[in-house]
């Protein structure tokens, strides 16, 4: 160590380890160090105080602790010609909590796995230690940074570790929560465009709610889209393109759907989705369903469940006419009470006459129906034949 470092290691010199219990730290103060402020290198750093770190060494490992308080004890000195021992009423003892310690690569560990030892000595942390044990980065990582400490030392947070997880902000109303948001945010989007301005302006996406408008006009970033939501006409809506608006988690949220049961029914509808997207004619392979499920219906016996199906089969189907009224798709279909089955107007049941079937407006409605142009409802098209398959394969195993 040469001449410059232990001029350096003099001034910040506290004192010396005196008692060890446990994480609870004693130390001597060497005498007339009680200034407040240490002037070091062209800065001015704080001298010890309670709430201020400390750096305690042992070996090549620096022990960091916290002041949690400080008391004067009374020496006894050598004898007065008086005849009496006079006592020194200088000698401050520091009360120090370990919080971990600064390995040999300058990285900060939080905890208690190295502990002082008697006659270990002290030091005032400098700005380079006291940054290393706030610094949440690892490595070269890309940070932002929007906070100071106490002791007006930037706080760098890391972007992967901060904002590829969740973020709570607490606080009372009017405390700040918007502003802070709205910070990170800011910090977040110009740190991105500085690092890579091309590929932020081609890969880079944000959708932010917000429900109270505080973040419109230029706030976060003037280069950006805002859709002002209504559920009236005349309100913006959101854009999705077809594979965003399918996926399941999201259709999960959008329709509040259960776990158990309504999530692995949405999980079907979109196999059957996929399944009819790789035919070569997806209205055709559409229609087939359509018109098999009809058959079935209208062969069954349950009247109950028929009529359910039926229901089904409408909101699928159903559309208005060229005059405006709606059409009557089971205007040519009758049920029987006491046979149990449907029939048409010429009494041809279709249980004995499967083949009448196709004559039926039900039927023939089909081949009408094209939900492609609109990819919402056609969705929901496949939600209802789904649940008209379940319905039937229930029938099928009672």
């Amino acid at each position: 160590m040469h001449s410059g470092e232990l001029m350096r290691d003099s001034i910040l010199r506290v004192g010396e380890v005196v008692a060890v219990q446990g994480r609870q730290i004693s130390i001597k103060v060497d005498k007339n160090n009680n200034l407040s402020d240490i002037f070091l290198d062209g800065e001015i750093l704080r001298n010890i105080a309670v709430n201020n770190y400390i750096e305690i060494r042992k070996g090549f490992l620096s022990i960091i602790g916290k002041v949690d308080g400080e008391k004067i004890e009374e020496e006894p000195i050598i004898p007065s010609k008086e005849g009496y021992d006079e006592v020194d009423r200088n000698k401050r003892y520091l009360t120090v909590s370990l919080v971990g310690y600064i390995d040999l690569d300058d990285k900060f560990v939080a905890g208690t796995k190295e502990l002082p030892l008697i006659g270990n000595e002290a030091y005032v942390v400098t700005k380079e230690k006291f940054l290393i044990i706030h610094s949440l980065l690892d490595g070269n990582e890309l940070s932002i940074n929007i906070a100071k400490t106490d002791e007006d030392f930037d706080i760098a947070f890391p972007i992967d570790g901060l904002f590829n997880g969740h973020i709570a902000i607490f606080g009372n109303t009017g405390s700040g929560k918007s502003n802070t948001l709205a910070c990170l945010y800011q910090e977040f989007v110009k740190t991105l465009y500085q690092k890579n301005p091309c590929g932020y302006k081609s890969n880079t996406k944000f959708i932010l709610f917000d429900f109270n408008g505080e973040y419109g006009d230029e706030c976060i970033t003037e280069n950006k889209r805002i859709f002002r939501l209504s559920t009236r006409r005349s309100g913006d809506k959101i854009p999705f393109n077809e594979s965003e608006l399918l996926d399941l988690e999201l259709l999960s949220i959008l329709s509040d759907a259960t776990e158990k049961t309504q999530k692995p029914f949405l999980k079907r509808t979109l196999s059957l989705y996929t399944n009819a997207k790789k035919v070569n004619n997806p209205v055709s392979y559409l229609h087939g369903i359509l018109q098999n499920q009809i058959e079935q219906i209208l062969r069954m016996s349950d009247k109950i469940r028929a009529h359910l199906l039926l229901d089904y089969m409408e909101e699928i189907l159903l559309e208005s006419g060229q005059d405006g009224r709606t059409v009557d798709l089971r205007a040519d279909i009758e049920w029987h009470n006491t046979t149990n089955q449907f029939h048409n107007k010429r009494y041809c049941y279709f249980q004995s006459y499967p083949y009448a079937i196709k004559e039926t407006k039900i039927y023939k409605q089909v081949e009408n129906f094209n939900p492609l142009q609109d990819v919402l409802k056609y969705f929901i098209t496949l939600l209802y034949i789904k649940l008209i398959d379940d319905v039937l394969a229930n029938r099928a195993q009672n």
